[in-house]
């Protein structure tokens, strides 16, 4: 299951585990296009964080369905 929130300018995306064997993963999407992952922990008691561009985001996307290389992804130019 996930859920999909928007708050003001930024998005979050929310997956939780079926089985109950780890904690939920929110992917946070700010309005500058950066990209965040995050984790809680409950033996740090605070969350587990990772920052990545909206490129490299894309990129992990583009490489999900990709077999064994080196890949450069086509950026798509935005309509004016």
């Amino acid at each position: 299951m996930f859920t999909v929130e928007f708050e003001s300018e930024d998005t979050i995306i929310t997956t939780l585990d079926d089985t109950g064997n780890h904690e939920d993963v929110e992917l946070l999407i700010d309005s500058e296009g950066e990209v965040w992952i995050r984790q809680f922990d409950e033996e740090l008691n605070g969350y587990d964080l990772i920052s990545m561009s909206r490129n490299q985001f894309l990129d992990i996307l583009a490489a999900w369905n990709s077999g064994e290389g080196s890949y450069y992804r086509q950026q798509k130019r935005k309509a004016v």
